[in-house]
């Protein structure tokens, strides 16, 4: 089952991602693979940074399978 939420939360990264980075890239002016993956990787993990949230319990949260 896919939530809807799920998906607009991966469709905002994406347009971010799409909107963003393509702009970030032509200030920077950046012209090759190995530039854009370094900026990438500088990107993302500012992102991850910014946005992730630690959950409130650690560890396998998964209920088991019914017997019947």
């Amino acid at each position: 089952m896919f939530l809807s939420w799920t998906k607009g939360r991966i469709e905002r990264l994406f347009k971010t991602l799409q909107d963003r980075l393509i702009k970030e890239m032509r200030l920077k002016g950046i012209n090759t693979k190995e530039e854009e993956n370094e900026l990438l990787n500088h990107y993302l993990r500012l992102h991850n940074e910014r946005f992730s949230i630690k959950p409130a319990k650690e560890g396998d949260l998964h209920r088991g399978i019914p017997s019947s």
